[in-house]
């Protein structure tokens, strides 16, 4: 996955770019909660995001704290969520179901 690819993805749907890592126990909490809220949802893609694996989004998302989910529609960030906040993210869920 490169940001051109993003680019493209996002003209059709909102994304949700998970960045991660295998390591990280918060981060595997955070895609367990994705995972169990957006099933059957058409408006939302999810990308999951390995920082080790891709250090170019990494940089250019400026990403320096896990787990960070960034809703990215039309090229552009609308939303960012930094850390662990379960509340938010379910908040934020809820308003593509």
């Amino acid at each position: 996955m490169n940001l051109e690819n993003i680019k493209e993805l996002s003209k059709n749907k909102t994304l949700l770019l998970l960045f991660t890592m295998k390591e990280c126990e918060p981060c595997k909490l955070t895609e367990s909660i994705i995972d169990n809220n957006i099933f059957n949802c058409n408006k939302l893609q999810n990308i999951i995001i390995d920082v080790n694996n891709n250090k170019e989004l990494s940089n250019i998302f400026a990403i320096t704290v896990l787990p960070t989910i960034i809703f990215y529609k039309n090229e552009e960030n609308i939303l960012s969520i930094i850390g662990n906040d379960e509340k938010k993210l379910l908040g934020e869920l809820n308003k593509f179901k």
